[in-house]
């Protein structure tokens, strides 16, 4: 299971730096570094946002995340297209452990993937 932690506090899927949403894609098709990705899925937090996301969330992941303090439960499937990323492997992120970063970010353009390597 991927590790996932985000420092995008201000996404609806942020809870304590863990992503609440069952699946997310970060963006950067030709990019050759961390800050040419994006976090598409990040969305600002607020009741509109919170109730559009819902059909995203994973529930399951939730759940199991009530129990444990340790350990990641809660890691949502990440999709990926950026090409040139060592971890892209069909359009999937085979990372084991992923960070998005954001802090203050009020647009998916603000946040990016610091697992990104060129291959």
């Amino acid at each position: 299971m991927i590790k996932l932690t985000c420092g995008a506090t201000d996404c609806v899927h942020n809870s304590r730096e863990l992503c609440t949403a069952r699946s997310i894609h970060v963006g950067g098709i030709a990019t050759e570094s961390s800050e040419g990705t994006q976090c598409d899925t990040f969305s600002p937090k607020g009741v509109k946002n919170a109730f559009n996301s819902l059909g995203n969330m994973n529930l399951t992941g939730e759940f199991k995340q009530l129990f444990t303090k340790e350990d990641i439960k809660m890691s949502p499937g990440i999709g990926c297209s950026a090409e040139k990323c060592v971890f892209n492997e069909k359009r999937i992120c085979s990372a084991s452990d992923v960070r998005i970063e954001g802090l203050g970010a009020d647009s998916s353009e603000a946040t990016n993937c610091s697992a990104f390597r060129m291959n």
